[in-house]
């Protein structure tokens, strides 16, 4: 039994990490080719993470970002 739950574990450990915010958007740029100068603006629930994965993705690019997070009253 406890290979069993060792492998469900895996396995969710695995699609939570897939769904990840951050690494969806390092997945969407990887390779990504920007003809110029990236202003960067997120806004939501994830805006830092993913706004953070895309400066990564981009760095030398970006001139500026801004993350707004969303929060409900």
């Amino acid at each position: 039994m406890g290979a069993l739950r060792e492998d469900a574990k895996y396995i969710y450990t695995r699609a939570i990490e897939a769904v990840l915010p951050d690494e969806a958007v390092r997945r969407a740029l990887d390779g990504a080719d920007f003809p110029g100068r990236v202003i960067l603006v997120a806004a939501g629930k994830a805006a830092w993470r993913m706004a953070s994965a895309a400066v990564s993705a981009a760095t030398p690019l970006v001139v500026f970002s801004a993350a707004l997070p969303w929060r409900m009253p």
